[in-house]
């Protein structure tokens, strides 16, 4: 077995940036629906002290790690045989079916993203983020919108009788592939004490006295 090379993505954010970022995530959506508590601002709060000036641009770094399986019955050798296969064309970026929501952030570096599902994978819920303001008059919801490319940094929406240019750096195309991945792949479990554990440390870091507890065991 041959070890892989180490990967790495890398950014320079203001605070309000990278908690824009992390508020897209589908996992602080689901995290705030079913606790009413957006992590997204703890960590913010949490992040005040160590940030300094919130204006100032830090570097972020994600390390890049896989965790791979093949299963022959499973359609992930399918999926690969079709795009190694499949003779290169211009596709448009995603053609949504149904309803789908759109959520716009003026102050984080994702100004607007869809969240649906597609035509070619109706399992797999998808996120477009895109890199750039939202038109101003654009809705909260698309009736089975097609997003395309229009050159390096313009994307074309178009749903129903309507059309709007999206001026982006760049276009995030994400899909949970959670249900199909651990189908092939089946999950470790994760043992009570590390549940308990990260959830006193989101209360810890939701209040100002835990906070100054938590950098306290930091430094320790």
């Amino acid at each position: 077995m041959r070890e892989a090379a180490t990967a790495r993505m890398q950014e320079h954010w203001a605070l309000r940036e990278l908690i824009g970022y992390i508020r897209s995530w589908s996992a602080t959506a689901r995290y705030t629906k079913q606790n009413g508590v957006d992590p997204a601002a703890v960590l913010e709060q949490g992040l005040e002290h160590e940030w300094g000036d919130p204006t100032s641009a830090r570097k972020i770094t994600w390390p890049l790690s896989l965790r791979i399986g093949v299963n022959p019955r499973s359609w992930f050798r399918s999926s690969l045989q079709q795009v190694i296969l499949a003779p290169m064309s211009i596709e448009p970026l995603a053609r949504f079916r149904g309803r789908i929501e759109c959520r716009s952030d003026g102050c984080g570096p994702l100004g607007l993203i869809l969240s649906g599902y597609t035509e070619g994978r109706p399992r797999e819920l998808v996120h477009l983020a895109f890199a750039g303001m939202a038109p101003e008059d654009f809705p909260q919801f698309l009736e089975s919108p097609t997003v395309e490319r229009l050159d390096t940094e313009s994307y074309a929406i178009a749903s129903a009788a309507r059309r709007w240019t999206v001026n982006a750096r760049a276009a995030h195309l994400h899909r949970e592939v959670a249900a199909a991945f651990f189908e092939a792949v089946p999950a470790r479990p994760i043992r009570w004490t590390q549940r308990l554990f990260w959830r006193m440390v989101l209360a810890l870091a939701a209040t100002a006295a835990g906070r100054r507890l938590l950098r306290k065991m930091r430094g320790a």
